[in-house]
């Protein structure tokens, strides 16, 4: 029984190692690419910025192994058919999409991050069909539209909708 124990303990103490393994390379890699990435107490990445990465299958793939982050910044190379990485980092609760190439397609990939509470949306161009689906992140606390575009009737929509989200412009 003592012996069964050991090896189960054992294999949890290597099996947490190799994550944090995958995670320092994924940090290494992320970083060699151009990334800046910020520490928490605990080792693990915490705030990603992205803006000077070509947003790739590799940066992709290092993200996926920092499951930690709570702030990602990404630059113009980022897509919607790049927002199934971020629907995948449940811990994220600042996201910034500046002059991103995102739409409606993005904002609902989001939905199911319930820690998410601010989203910068600065100098993107948003139709009133993204304005909908943004109005659908009730978690969300405060958004930036700095530079933004989008129409007064939409954004109106958008406040009623969600009065207890704070707009910048």
């Amino acid at each position: 029984m003592t012996k069964r124990l050991t090896i189960s303990i054992c294999l949890i103490l290597c099996w947490g190692c190799r994550s944090d393994v995958a995670q320092q390379d994924a940090m290494e890699f992320a970083r060699s690419k151009g990334a800046d990435i910020r520490i928490s107490i605990k080792g693990d990445a915490h705030r990603v910025d992205l803006r000077r990465c070509t947003f790739d299958s590799d940066i992709k793939s290092a993200i996926r192994n920092m499951p930690a982050i709570d702030t990602l910044l990404v630059g113009k190379a980022f897509t919607d058919a790049d927002a199934e990485v971020v629907e995948g980092l449940v811990s994220l609760k600042n996201l910034d999409l500046s002059r991103a190439t995102v739409t409606a397609a993005t904002f609902e990939r989001l939905t199911g991050l319930r820690q998410l509470e601010f989203l910068a949306l600065n100098g993107l161009t948003l139709s009133d069909n993204d304005m909908e689906a943004l109005s659908k992140l009730r978690q969300v606390k405060a958004i930036s539209l700095v530079d933004a575009k989008c129409s007064e009737d939409a954004l109106r929509r958008f406040t009623e909708q969600n009065p207890d989200c704070t707009i910048a412009r």
